[in-house]
């Protein structure tokens, strides 16, 4: 038999409307008391769940890592006191015919208890803050990217040509390029030192509607 290497550790089976927790108290020596509890997963609850822990002195917690659920649950219960583990669902898989939110929860305390959980790299707050901003910055530009390769194939469907073969495309390129309505606009020498915008002004072709037109100035 496997000795216990923590007396007081809990397991936490994660939901996305709720958890449940079993907490394991007891000298390694003998059989644990095991009590089992269920919480939503409210901010308010989390909170409840992170002072029960507290009030069953447990210093351990493993839960495992289930998609993105885990993350608010680890956040709040992230107060330097408790020792946060976080599991590989496939190092800590329950037996075939077993599996209930109930015995999970007994199941990954078991483990925890017996030291047999490896422990996840989870790098500190700010460092996840960082990630997850870097993350989304490299997403918006990616589609950014997207986006210019889009406008870029929908030109070139169109047959439009002339200026936009010698000017960027995501830019006054396209008004030179006479998609903006104004097909003989000059290439002014100037146009790399004056900011260029657009204004609206009435179409010839058709009276009453707007077209946009490049303007420098």
């Amino acid at each position: 038999m496997i000795p216990a290497v923590i007396e007081r550790c809990a397991g936490i089976d994660i939901g996305r409307k709720f958890v449940m927790v079993c907490v394991m108290v007891g000298d390694a020596t003998a059989t644990p008391e095991t009590e089992i509890r269920k919480f939503n997963t409210f901010n308010e609850d989390l909170y409840q769940l992170r002072s029960w822990l507290h009030e069953k002195k447990c210093t351990h917690v493993v839960m495992e890592s289930t998609g993105s659920y885990w993350r608010p649950i680890y956040n709040v219960l992230d107060d330097k006191q408790l020792h946060l583990t976080v599991a590989n669902s496939q190092h800590v898989k329950n037996l075939r015919g077993h599996k209930t939110d109930r015995n999970d929860s007994r199941w990954l305390a078991h483990l925890l208890r017996h030291g047999m959980i490896r422990q996840s790299f989870i790098p500190d707050r700010e460092t996840r803050e960082l990630r997850d901003l870097t993350r989304r910055r490299k997403q918006l530009i990616g589609n950014a990217v997207d986006e210019r390769n889009r406008v870029q194939r929908v030109l070139q469907e169109a047959n439009v040509q002339g200026a936009l073969a010698q000017q960027p495309v995501w830019g006054i390129g396209l008004a030179h390029a006479g998609c903006l309505g104004e097909p003989n606009v000059p290439l002014d020498s100037g146009a790399g030192t004056q900011p260029w915008r657009f204004l609206r002004r009435p179409c010839a072709q058709q009276p009453g509607v707007l077209s946009p037109v490049v303007s420098g100035g």
